[in-house]
C-alpha cells in the first residue's frame, strides 16, 4: 500500500492538473447551469450570431440535435385539411421557432415586432412580418423564471441541450390564402429553425374568403368551412340568426365550424330523411363527423321536444326511418313513445334501469337527493379472497370480467349472467377491464402500502379546454361537500358559455369549450370511491387541471401544456423525486398532438424532465402519421399513444369468433401501421361509464356561482368513448403503477421510458385481438376487425394489471432490468444526502442520487466499516461507503475487482474523486486511485494496481460474503457545501473484462 505522504503527493498533483484543464474547459463552455443569466459573448456573422446553447452540453454525444433538414424543407408547409372531413384545419396562426442562443424575444402579449436580447439584427424579419400585416407575440406565456427553471430541470436530469422555448413564437393576423408563402419566407430567414401552421385542437379559428350568405361561396353548408357563411343562403341565414358567430365577417373572427354545420343539419331542409340533404341525426356514414355535437344539440330520444332528431344517432335514424317526421317537423310525444320501443335505443345507455330500459327520462333534471349508484351489481360479484368486502371499483372498466365465459367446457350449462345481462344487451361486450383488486392485493403484500395506494403521492395534470370541476363526485369530502379537490391551475378559470340561443336541452351546456369531455376524462381518472356515482381509476391521487380556454385567455394549448410541465417536473420537501403523470386528451386534425413541433417541443422537455405524457391516438379511423423530423420522433418514442378497444368480446357472436376478439380496436380509433409502436396501448374505447353529459343520470343542482352550470354537477353517462376515454385510463394506470414503483423503491419513480416499456411488452398485456375480417367487412381498418397481418391497424394491447405489479416487484420488463443494474447499498459517512435512494445508485438511468458536502470530523478522519480512513486537508467532504454482496461462498472465488463511478458535480469547479477498497484480511482501507469528476457521463474507473491479492477483498459483512468500497469526494478552491450527483456506483468483480492484478516483480 502506497505511504500516507506519497498518497497526498500524488493527489496534490493530480489536483494541480485536473484544477488546469476544468478551468479550460469552463471558460469554453461559457456558463454553468448554475450561473444563470451570465451568458458568455458570441461571436456575429452577417445578421445571425453563432447559436448559444440554452445550457451548456456536458457531452456532445449526448446534445439534443434535430434533423432540422426536414424542418426546413418548405414542401412540409402545407394547410392542415382532416383525413375525413376533408375540411381545413388551421387556426389562422403561425407557430415560428427562432434558432437557440439568437436571444430573439417578443412580448408576451399581442405586439408587432421582434427583438433580440444580444447583437442578432432582426430589421429583416420584422419587415417581413410588417409586409402580411402580422402581429407576433410569445407563445408560451409564462414568467421566464418558470420556463428556465424547467429548462435547468430537464437538462440536469438529461444531460442534453435543451431548446430555448422562449423563442417560439405565435404569428396571426395573416390572411388564409397568404399563410403557405408568409410560412415560408418565415422558414427561409437563417434565424427561423422551423414554422409550423397550426391546426386546430378546439376552437378555430383564421380568416375566409366569403363575405356573405349564398353564392358565390359555395360552401358546403352541412360541414366545417375555414371560414364563415356558407352557399345555401336560406339555411345560412337561419344559422346566423341562432349563432351569429356563424355569419359574422372572417375579419372579426366568423367562422363555420363544426357547431355551425351541425345546426345547419338540425334546422335546415329538406331533412335526408326526407329525400334531401341535412341529416338531422348528425351522423352520417361512414364515420359520426358531428358525433359530439349530437350529444351537445341532440335531445333525449325518449322526450319530447320541439326540436328535430334526438342525442343517439343510431337511435334517430332507425325512429325516423320509422316515423319520417321525427326528423322533419318535431320530435314529439309519439316520437318518444317510438324510440321507448325501439332496441337501437338502448345500445348505450339505460343499463342499470330494470329490465334495460329506463322508467323516465334520463335527460330531464331528477329531483332524487341522492344520485344513484350505478354500478351496484359490481358488488354483487363474488370477488377474490383477498379483496375486502365492498372493495369492488365502481366503475365497470377497473374490474376483471364483467360475466363468466358462457363458452367454457365442451357442453357448457347456460350461463347465468345475473346483473351483467343487461350491460351485455346494451354495451354488446363482455370481459376485459382492468383488475384493480388484484393489483392492490400485490400491492398490499409489501411494507408502507398504504402512502401509495389509489395513485396516492401522484399528481396528474390535465390538459383540456375546459371541465364541470365542481362536480359532486369530485369533491374533496366522499359525501360531495368541502368544494372541488381539482387543483386548477392558478389564474385560470376553465371557461363554460351559457348559449340561452342553441335549442335544448339546456343541461348539456356549452360546447364551445366540451366541459362534459373534461368533466368525463377527470371521473375516470379520480371519481370518489363513495356510495353514489362512478369512483376513479386513481381516486386519491392529486388531479391539477389546465384549461387551454379559460376566462382570462384563449388558445393557449401550449402555455396550459408548458405550465404543467413545469409544476409536475418541480421537486418539493415531500416528493423529491416527481413522477408525475400528464394526460393531454387532445387531439389536431385526428393525429396525436406530438404530430405537431411545437406541442413535440414542449413533450420532449417535460420528458428529459422526468414527465410521463399520455395522449390520444385519434379518433379518424386513420394510421397514426410517422413524425417526419426528430422533434416529433422523440415525442412519439418516450411518450404514451392510446388507441381505443372495444371492452372485451361481443357477446353476440358465437365460440369460435367470440374467443378471438377480446380488445379489438374500435372503429372509430386510429392505429399505427408502421411496426415502431406508434400506437403504445389501448384503453376502452365506448361504454365507459363516467361523469358528465347526463344521458345516465341527471339530478336536480342549482350551481352556487354560475348558472351556465345548474343542473350539470350531478350528471353520469355511460356512453363516454373515443381514444379521450381510453388515454384517461391509461393516465390513471400510470399513476398507480408510479406510485407502486415509489413504495417498493424507497420513493424512486419508473422514468417515462420505462413505463411506455412496460406498456408496450408483451409480457404484461393482453394482446390486441388477432381475427381476420369478418366475412362482407368492406375494410377492416373503418370497422375495427383489426390485425390483418403484422403492424396492420395495431394498437398494441390491454394493461394486465397483475403482470405489471409482477413487473414491478421484479424491477424487470421482460430481460430488461428496471432498476435492478446491481445490488450496491450505500451509506453517507461524512456528508448531507438531499435526494435518492439505493436504487439511484444502480443504473446509468439518471435518476441520481443527490449529495452534498460537509465537514469533516476532529482528524481529518471518520469511521464506517474497519479504521478510520484519513481526508485530505479539505473543508469539506462527501464520503460514501458502498456494500456490494457476492453470493461467492470463499475468498479464492474472488479473482478480480474494480470500482466504477459515474456522476458530477453539480456546479462549476473541480472535484476529486478518492476510491478505496476494503482489506478485509489486514482490516484496513486500500487506496486504489484518484480522478476528477469530469463533466461528462462516462464512469471511472478505479482497479487494483500490481502487488495485490484480489481475494483479500472479500469480507464477511453481517454475515454475508461481500465487498466494501469508499468513494470520497472533495471539492478544490471551494469552502463552501458543494452538491455531488452520483448516477451509479458499481462494485464489479469476478469480470472477465476486469484486469487480474499482476505480481510484483519483473
Amino acid at each position: 500500500m502506497p505511504s500516507r505522504p506519497l498518497v497526498r503527493a500524488v493527489l496534490a498533483a493530480l489536483s494541480a492538473a485536473v484544477l488546469s484543464v476544468a478551468v479550460s474547459e469552463q471558460e469554453a463552455m461559457g456558463r454553468s447551469i448554475m450561473d444563470k443569466g451570465k451568458g458568455a459573448s458570441a461571436e456575429v456573422t452577417q445578421r445571425v450570431k453563432e447559436p448559444e446553447q440554452i445550457v451548456p452540453s456536458r457531452s456532445p454525444s449526448d446534445a439534443l440535435a434535430p434533423r432540422t433538414s426536414a424542418l426546413k424543407d418548405p414542401s412540409r408547409l402545407r394547410i392542415p385539411v382532416h383525413p375525413t372531413k376533408g375540411t381545413l384545419e388551421h387556426t389562422g396562426r403561425l407557430i415560428v421557432k427562432f434558432a437557440d442562443g439568437l436571444g430573439v424575444r417578443a412580448s408576451r402579449r399581442l405586439g408587432s415586432a421582434l427583438h433580440s436580447d444580444g447583437p442578432t439584427d432582426l430589421s429583416f424579419t420584422n419587415a417581413t412580418l410588417a409586409r402580411y400585416g402580422a402581429t407576433v407575440r410569445q407563445a408560451i406565456d409564462l414568467d421566464t423564471d418558470v420556463i428556465d427553471g424547467l429548462l435547468r430541470r430537464a437538462f440536469e436530469r438529461s444531460g442534453r441541450v435543451q431548446p430555448d422555448l422562449r423563442a417560439m413564437m405565435i404569428v396571426e393576423g395573416i390572411g388564409e390564402h397568404s399563410l403557405v408563402s408568409a410560412a415560408q419566407q418565415l422558414l427561409a430567414l437563417p434565424e427561423v429553425q422551423w414554422v409550423e401552421i397550426e391546426r386546430k385542437t378546439g376552437l378555430a379559428g383564421g380568416g375566409g374568403g366569403c363575405d356573405g350568405c349564398g353564392p358565390p361561396c359555395g360552401q358546403d353548408c352541412r360541414v366545417e368551412n375555414p371560414g364563415p357563411f356558407c352557399g345555401d343562403s336560406v339555411c345560412c341565414e337561419l344559422v346566423g340568426g341562432v349563432r351569429p358567430i356563424c355569419t359574422t365577417p372572417a375579419d372579426e373572427g366568423g367562422r363555420w365550424d363544426e357547431v355551425c354545420a351541425a345546426l345547419a343539419n338540425l334546422l335546415c331542409t329538406p331533412s335526408a330523411f326526407g329525400g334531401g340533404g341535412y341529416d338531422t341525426c348528425l351522423q352520417p356514414d361512414p364515420l359520426p363527423i358531428f358525433y359530439e355535437e349530437a350529444v351537445v344539440f341532440g335531445g333525449s330520444c325518449f322526450v319530447p321536444r320541439a326540436g328535430v332528431g334526438c342525442v343517439e344517432a343510431e337511435c334517430c335514424r332507425n325512429t325516423c326511418f320509422a316515423d319520417v317526421t321525427c326528423c322533419t317537423i318535431a320530435w314529439d310525444e309519439e316520437c318518444a313513445a317510438l324510440a321507448m320501443g325501439i332496441e337501437e335505443c338502448f345500445r348505450t345507455s339505460g343499463y342499470n334501469f330494470p329490465g334495460g330500459k329506463p322508467t323516465g327520462n334520463p335527460f330531464n333534471p331528477n329531483p332524487q337527493s341522492t344520485s344513484p349508484l350505478f354500478d351496484q351489481q359490481m358488488l354483487e360479484i363474488p370477488q377474490p379472497p383477498f379483496a375486502a368486502p365492498g372493495s369492488a371499483p365502481l366503475a365497470l372498466y377497473t374490474t376483471a370480467r364483467r360475466a363468466p365465459d358462457p363458452y367454457g367446457g365442451p357442453n357448457p350449462p347456460p350461463p347465468d349472467l345475473g346483473p351483467f345481462e343487461q350491460f351485455a344487451d346494451v354495451t354488446r361486450y363482455r370481459g376485459g377491464g382492468l383488475d384493480l383488486n388484484a393489483f392492490a392485493f400485490l400491492q398490499n403484500q409489501f411494507p408502507g402500502g398504504g402512502p401509495f395506494f389509489n395513485g396516492r403521492t401522484i399528481t396528474i395534470g390535465v390538459v383540456e379546454p375546459s371541465a364541470l370541476v365542481d362536480h359532486e363526485d369530485l369533491a374533496v369530502n366522499p359525501d360531495g361537500s368541502g368544494g372541488t379537490k381539482i387543483l386548477v391551475e392558478p389564474g385560470q378559470t376553465p371557461l363554460i358559455i351559457c348559449d340561452q340561443t342553441v335549442p335544448p336541452p339546456t343541461f348539456s351546456g356549452s360546447f364551445y369549450t366540451a366541459p362534459q369531455h373534461g368533466t368525463a376524462v377527470l371521473g375516470v381518472l379520480a371519481a370518489n370511491v363513495n356510495e353514489f356515482g362512478v369512483s376513479g381509476i386513481a381516486p386519491e391521487a392529486t388531479i391539477r387541471f389546465y384549461p387551454t380556454e379559460s376566462v382570462e385567455a384563449q388558445g393557449r394549448l401550449l402555455t396550459a401544456l408548458t405550465n404543467a410541465t413545469s409544476q409536475l417536473s418541480t421537486p418539493t420537501a415531500t416528493d423529491p423525486e416527481p413522477g408525475n403523470v400528464i394526460l393531454a386528451p387532445i387531439q389536431e386534425s385526428g393525429q396525436p398532438i406530438w404530430t405537431s413541433p411545437s406541442r413535440a417541443q414542449v413533450m420532449n422537455v417535460g420528458i428529459d424532465a422526468g414527465v410521463t405524457y399520455v395522449v390520444p391516438a385519434g379518433n379518424a379511423a386513420q394510421p397514426v402519421l410517422e413524425p417526419e423530423d426528430e422533434i416529433g420522433a422523440l415525442a412519439a418514442a418516450n411518450s404514451i399513444t392510446v388507441g381505443g378497444c372495444n371492452p372485451g368480446f361481443e357477446a353476440s357472436e358465437p365460440a369460435v369468433i367470440g374467443a378471438g376478439l377480446n380488445y379489438c380496436r374500435t372503429g372509430i380509433s386510429n392505429f399505427d401501421t408502421s411496426g415502431a409502436g406508434l400506437v403504445t396501448v389501448a384503453g376502452w374505447g365506448s361504454g365507459v361509464c363516467t361523469l358528465g353529459y347526463g344521458d345516465l343520470f341527471c339530478g336536480e343542482i342549482a350551481s352556487v356561482s354560475d348558472p351556465c352550470q345548474t343542473n350539470l354537477l350531478r350528471t353520469y353517462t355511460a356512453r363516454f368513448g373515443g381514444t379521450s376515454a381510453g388515454a384517461a385510463q391509461i393516465a390513471g394506470v400510470a399513476a398507480l403503477v408510479q406510485a407502486f414503483s415509489k413504495q417498493i423503491y424507497e420513493g424512486l419513480p419508473l422514468s417515462p421510458q420505462n413505463i411506455r416499456a412496460l406498456l408496450l411488452a408483451q409480457s404484461s398485456i393482453y394482446p390486441q385481438c388477432g381475427t381476420p375480417g369478418l366475412p362482407g367487412t368492406p375494410d377492416p381498418a373503418w370497422v375495427g376487425d383489426t390485425l390483418i397481418g403484422p403492424g396492420d391497424a395495431s394498437i398494441g394491447g390491454f394493461p394486465n394489471m397483475r403482470r405489471i405489479g409482477v413487473s414491478i416487484v421484479s424491477g424487470t420488463i421482460g430481460d430488461e432490468n428496471l432498476f435492478g443494474g446491481n445490488d450496491c447499498t450505500y451509506k453517507i459517512i461524512c456528508g448531507t444526502g438531499i435526494s435518492g435512494n439505493t436504487f439511484s445508485i444502480r443504473e446509468l438511468d439518471r435518476k441520481f442520487l443527490r449529495a452534498r458536502t460537509a465537514r469533516p470530523g476532529r482528524g481529518q478522519s471518520a469511521s464506517g466499516l474497519g479504521p478510520p480512513v484519513y481526508y485530505p486537508p479539505v473543508s469539506r467532504i462527501l464520503d460514501l461507503q458502498v456494500v456490494r454482496p457476492t453470493q461467492l461462498s470463499n475468498p479464492q472465488e474472488l479473482l478480480s475487482v474494480n470500482v466504477q463511478v459515474a456522476g458530477r458535480p453539480a456546479s462549476s469547479g473541480t472535484v476529486i474523486v478518492s476510491v478505496f477498497l476494503y482489506n478485509a484480511r489486514f482490516n484496513r482501507w486500500t487506496w486504489i486511485g484518484a480522478q476528477p469528476m469530469a463533466d461528462v457521463d462516462a464512469p471511472l474507473v478505479f482497479g487494483l494496481g500490481p502487488c495485490s491479492e484480489s481475494q483479500d477483498f472479500l469480507a464477511n459483512i453481517n454475515g454475508t460474503q461481500s465487498i466494501a468500497a469508499r468513494v470520497i469526494a472533495y471539492p478544490l478552491g471551494s469552502s463552501g457545501q458543494v452538491e455531488i450527483w452520483y448516477d451509479r456506483i458499481l462494485i464489479d468483480f469476478n469480470n472477465p473484462l476486469i484486469p487480474i492484478p499482476p505480481p510484483c516483480g519483473p
